[in-house]
């Protein structure tokens, strides 16, 4: 990962077996770091939640890079950049995509809408 060492990320096969809310929490902290990295201001949600957990955990490595360099900044925006070409490469044929406030999104295929075009025309 372009921006990411590898003591603020926990192994992909311990995070994944972390539970949900707790895994949620930790993708939380990245995402609000992520508005400091823009140089956003944090709402008083986000700001109260990174100084409880800044508070509670203090040497976490996450709260120790708020500031990344400009050759970081390009390689962050062009690891979104990739991402979001990424999504909509995957979703182009949905035919509904939903994305909830946790972030979680789902996609809907018809996979009967060629057929019944198909065969619409010899009924």
């Amino acid at each position: 990962m372009c921006c990411f060492p590898a003591d603020e990320i926990p192994d992909f096969h311990v995070l994944i077996d972390i539970p949900e809310h707790d895994r949620n929490q930790i993708y939380r902290l990245f995402k609000i770091r992520f508005k400091l990295w823009a140089g956003d201001e944090l709402d008083a949600e986000d700001q109260s939640y990174w100084d409880s957990a800044r508070a509670q955990v203090p040497d976490y490595p996450v709260f120790h890079r708020v500031h990344i360099s400009d050759e970081d900044r390009a390689a962050q925006t062009a690891a979104e950049e990739g991402t979001l070409a990424g999504f909509e490469a995957q979703f182009a044929g949905a035919d509904k995509v939903t994305v909830n406030d946790d972030g979680r999104f789902s996609a809907t295929f018809d996979l009967t809408k060629d057929e019944r075009h198909h065969f619409g025309s010899v009924f």
